[in-house]
């Protein structure tokens, strides 16, 4: 079901805050090889990083297919903030593409960890760098980001969680069936036939509509029984699987 698919997300969501720090020493670290031509930084970033092509692909994916949930989904109530959260991210990452930042800071996010360089202008870099007070903070607008979504998705499991129990709901509404005897055109007489239609309730929107299935049809009233069978087959036609609930007599709940 529809209802699932968040809980799916949440999982991925949760996957791509553990990498994406890993993403983001990747990527400083590409800057600096970019920068510096050394030779142990080349083979340092070949040793560390991993996949970083085929994971930015799977973010965009996942990004992608969030955005299509959204704009299908519209009859969520929050599907507002959804999709302003969605619209923030597409924004953020638009106005960050050309952001340089100081190559102290690119340092610091690409953890060089125990890293010596050839080259002797970098190495006095790295040095310096070390004794700059440079501000790095673990919790970036990213990370703020992806967690605003994984709120917003269990948000969405916990609201049809609540509005759409895993239980049976039964009920019944009121219907009739007008049957005419056409034997004698001059002297037909319609009789109308009141009935109790039983359902279930398969499943909840948030419009007040239902999604029901027809267990049980009872004749209340008519004055013919011989024409019960033919009632009912009329109310299982005209029988429709979706029904306002305003319009539903609901029993007893069974556990």
């Amino acid at each position: 079901m529809i209802y699932y698919i968040p809980a799916f997300f949440i999982v991925l969501d949760f996957i791509s805050l553990l990498l994406f720090s890993y993403l983001s020493k990747c990527y400083n670290t590409e800057i600096l090889v970019d920068k510096y031509d050394d030779k142990e930084l080349n083979s340092y970033f070949g040793r560390n990083s991993f996949a970083q092509v085929e994971l930015n692909l799977a973010f965009t994916i996942l990004l992608f297919c969030e955005f299509v949930y959204f704009v299908i989904c519209l009859f969520y109530p929050f599907w507002v903030i959804s999709v302003i959260v969605i619209a923030v991210g597409a924004i953020y990452g638009i106005l960050t593409i050309n952001i340089k930042n100081p190559i102290e800071k690119v340092i610091k996010k690409a953890k060089l960890k125990n890293f010596h360089s050839s080259d002797l202008k970098f190495d006095r870099l790295l040095k310096l760098n070390e004794l700059n007070d440079v501000k790095i903070y673990k919790i970036s607008p990213v990370h703020i980001l992806i967690s605003l979504k994984i709120i917003i998705f269990a948000s969405i499991i916990i609201y049809y969680c609540n509005i759409n129990p895993e239980i049976d709901r039964i009920g019944y509404y009121s219907d009739k069936v007008d049957l005419t005897d056409s034997k004698d055109t001059l002297k037909s007489v319609t009789e109308r036939y009141k009935v109790r239609v039983f359902i279930k309730e398969v499943e909840k929107y948030s419009n007040g509509l239902l999604k029901i299935e027809l267990t049980k049809v009872e004749v209340l009233e008519g004055w013919n029984p011989n024409q019960y069978d033919w009632v009912k087959t009329c109310i299982k036609y005209k029988f429709s699987s979706l029904k306002k609930e305003s319009d539903i007599t609901w029993l007893e709940i069974k556990k």
